[in-house]
């Protein structure tokens, strides 16, 4: 089962049992999904299409328990509260849906907000990238859905794809409030655990990256040191210097793989970190005048 279809079965047997927010949830699904046309009998037939069958049961449901509209027939009529709580209005040449941005209670903007997910989303794998798009029939309602969002302080984004309308969000953090708003519990925490992991696998990653860098670092810094020391050796430069450079020098030539903490203890008179780089980095000042 993919990770959409995991959401939308949680969403479709979770209660909603306030009248108005069913009614909201169908108002989104028909403005999101809906394709309308004119009967010769002079109603409107209502088509919604969906892979989900659970989704359509419960929709088919409601529709018919709230606006005894037949899943079979799935004619409206002239249901003129189907129409004013859709915001259908009746076009000469077809019924068209009009902009429509109810002012309607929170739990309902939920519930709206549900039902067009229901009707038309999708959530990508989120162990591989973390993406929910709401495919619209057209701008409009894209753009009207991103107002019902913006409620909630999440901003999503629109595009056109083949001839439809794609609102959609890409951050980790927003998605997981999406989901929290329409009411998916358990795939909201399920994508909270990825992104845990994700987050402590992404720092061990940046962690190991920074310390080989820093081995790296250490490893150039010592060849550089070594490589100094023995051109001073072999121009015969090394005795004339004060006794705590040739010192440095040669521990360092006897100790290539250590780094500075470890040099320093080994020095006759214990010197720090500073100490002991301030001695090889005059011994790699001398070297470089020589050369």
């Amino acid at each position: 089962m993919s990770f959409s279809t995991q959401i939308k079965e949680e969403l479709c047997h979770a209660k909603n049992d306030k009248l108005c927010c069913q009614k909201a949830e169908i108002s989104a699904s028909v403005r999101v999904a809906g394709i309308l046309t004119y009967l010769k009998s002079g109603g409107i037939s209502l088509r919604i299409s969906s892979e989900n069958v659970t989704f359509m049961n419960r929709l088919n449901s409601e529709m018919e328990k709230i606006y005894g509209i037949s899943s079979r027939e799935r004619s409206l009529g002239r249901n003129h509260e189907v129409f004013s709580g859709c915001g259908i209005v009746l076009g000469e040449e077809e019924p068209i849906f009009e902009q429509y941005l109810s002012d309607r209670k929170n739990c309902c903007n939920k519930s709206y907000v549900r039902g067009a997910f229901l009707a038309g989303g999708s959530v990508s794998d989120p162990d591989k990238v973390y993406h929910l798009e709401i495919v619209c029939r057209d701008a409009m309602i894209a753009e009207e859905l991103g107002e019902y969002l913006e409620k909630f302080e999440i901003v999503a984004k629109v595009v056109e794809r083949k001839g439809h309308a794609v609102l959609y969000i890409k951050e980790g953090e927003h998605i997981v409030d999406f989901l929290n708003i329409i009411g998916a519990h358990n795939s909201l925490m399920e994508l909270e655990n990825v992104r845990i992991l994700k987050e402590v696998r992404n720092n061990v990653n940046r962690q190991v990256n920074c310390e080989t860098a820093n081995i790296q670092k250490t490893v150039d810094a010592s060849m550089k040191h070594v490589e100094n020391i023995r051109y001073l050796i072999q121009i015969g430069a090394l005795d004339k210097l004060s006794p705590q450079l040739r010192e440095a020098a040669i521990v360092r030539l006897e100790n290539p793989d250590a780094d500075l903490n470890e040099l320093g203890k080994l020095m006759s008179k214990p010197l720090g970190k500073s100490g002991i780089n301030h001695r090889l980095r005059k011994l790699d000042e001398i070297a470089s005048k020589r050369s």
